[in-house]
């Protein structure tokens, strides 16, 4: 008997649409597409400043929608801005009212897969302690890297008690990536045996490669992220110009996103006069970004550090080689036959990439690049880990108890 269908798994996001999260609910859908019975109990974060007065009488209202063994029960979580501490004690406390109401209303589940300690897996803890239900931490946060000073500044010392409780006393932890583990292994003792890694899943259903090879000339690059120091796009720009000065007019550069740096960036474009061979093109949405992917030769993205980088992978099922940095999860999945690997913050090192990416470029095979990316980051393929993790923890779970 597969335990699987025997139980119902409960998510809990941090985070959750129309306010990013995109990933959870697809996480979500995608084990409920292997015929497992999922529901999703999220807290939508809404600015304050958003709340009208004709639509109060909305504002605490539960939203439910189901498809098949997946539903989800969403309500609002009115947060004031700039209080971060004081919006995460709020969240805990609708968030534990709401579960109260969810149990009511369709019992308690079997286990609870939390993504991210904070905020999630900080209720899963309690909830644990209450009615004694199993979590699994799902752990995204780039912040433990904590390979910088600025991802190690991320991790702030009112963090440090919730997540420590949350970690130590979760069933199991998931990280997207390995590097991540460096920071919760130092910082929570006794968990080397129940951690353990499982990637990121991308719709390569959705992402494709072009219909046909692109011509060589100009040589385009896309780039995507904020526009924050964190995705290093002041490197990728220095790194252009060295390479424009030395290759003037080879080569193009598209940046999606936007964020605090933008106006800076810009600057250094206008004044290195690079403005016809450098374009902005501010957010975008998926359909865009695949549209970018598919008219570039290649994928860049010089973060100084990163969780793990769907992006990349977005763009390895587009069928386009990738280059990234040193910086956390990239080195995990770019292979020397799908990309290039630089170190962080070296803007000559990117440049150098950039040119033998264009030397290299026909000796990239773009239909090993896609079945890479879908063999393993396919939504089928991580669902798949899931499952075969969580039906052996629900098997122990049940041995513990009968002994």
């Amino acid at each position: 008997m597969n335990p699987l269908h025997d139980n119902r798994i409960l998510v809990i996001p941090s985070w959750y649409p129309p306010n990013g999260g995109y990933f959870f609910k697809e996480h979500a859908m995608a084990l409920a597409n292997l015929g497992i019975e999922v529901d999703v109990v999220a807290g939508v974060h809404r600015s304050l400043r958003t709340l009208a007065i004709s639509h109060i009488h909305k504002a605490f209202s539960t939203l439910c929608s189901s498809s098949g063994t997946f539903r989800e029960f969403r309500r609002d979580c009115w947060i004031v801005p700039f209080s971060e501490k004081a919006n995460f004690v709020v969240w805990l406390h609708m968030m534990g009212q709401f579960f109260e109401w969810y149990v009511r209303t369709n019992g308690k589940p079997h286990i609870i897969i939390a993504h991210s300690a904070i905020w999630a897996g900080a209720l899963a803890n309690r909830i644990q302690k209450t009615h004694g239900i199993p979590y699994i931490i799902v752990e995204h946060r780039s912040r433990f890297v904590f390979n910088t000073p600025e991802s190690r500044a991320m991790v702030k010392p009112w963090y440090k008690p919730f997540m420590k409780r949350a970690f130590e006393n979760a069933m199991h932890i998931v990280t997207v990536s390995s590097c991540l583990q460096i920071y919760i292994q130092k910082h929570v003792g006794g968990i080397k045996e129940k951690i353990s890694s499982i990637p990121n899943m991308v719709d390569t259903d959705f992402f494709q490669p072009a219909p046909a090879p692109l011509p060589l000339e100009p040589f385009t690059f896309f780039s995507l992220g904020s526009l924050e120091k964190v995705k290093g796009m002041d490197v990728l720009l220095k790194a252009f110009a060295i390479l424009h000065k030395l290759f003037p007019g080879q080569y193009r550069l598209i940046i999606g996103g936007s964020g605090g740096e933008q106006k800076k960036l810009e600057s250094f474009v206008a004044e290195n006069n690079l403005n016809t061979f450098i374009r902005f093109e501010g957010q975008m949405d998926r359909k865009t970004v695949k549209q970018r992917m598919q008219e570039s030769h290649a994928f860049v993205l010089a973060s100084r550090f990163e969780a793990f980088g769907v992006v990349f992978i977005e763009a390895m099922a587009c069928g386009i080689p990738v280059i990234g940095t040193y910086s956390g999860g990239p080195p995990e999945f770019v292979e020397n036959q799908y990309g290039i690997l630089v170190e962080a913050d070296s803007p000559s090192e990117l440049a150098g990439a950039m040119q033998e990416m264009k030397n290299r470029y026909q000796s990239f095979n773009r239909e090993n690049i896609r079945a890479y990316a879908v063999s393993k980051f396919s939504k089928e393929a991580v669902a798949m880990q899931y499952a075969e993790l969580i039906k052996n923890l629900l098997k122990r779970d049940t041995i513990e108890k009968c002994i």
